[in-house]
């Protein structure tokens, strides 16, 4: 079976970049050196399995979707679980329907 890591790095760094960390910073957290982390992110390599977990963790991502780009593989997952997945400014749009829903119902 064949597994794009450049699709699974970009998702990363995507993400990464919504959480407005730095390579360096993220991979200080994850105590992996700034190259390692390149080279995830760059498709050159894989993560160890207690890697990818740690990554799925502090980006708050599903390992679906750094897998296989499926943001809501489990349609029985709480919205706030899926608002997690969203950047902030989507969250901001979110938050604006859901007073505006509020604000309609009184």
């Amino acid at each position: 079976m064949y597994f794009d890591y450049k699709d699974m790095g970009a998702r990363i760094v995507q993400r990464r970049k919504e959480l407005s960390l730095t390579q360096k910073q993220l991979a200080h957290i994850l105590n992996v050196s700034n190259n390692h982390l390149s080279n995830i992110e760059n498709g050159k390599a894989g993560p160890s399995l207690d890697l990818f977990i740690s990554i799925c963790k502090e980006l708050e991502i599903s390992s679906d979707f750094l897998l296989f780009n499926c943001l809501h593989p489990d349609p029985n997952s709480s919205i706030q679980e899926k608002i997690k997945l969203c950047s902030d400014e989507d969250k901001i749009i979110i938050s604006k329907f859901v007073d505006f829903c509020l604000f309609e119902q009184r």
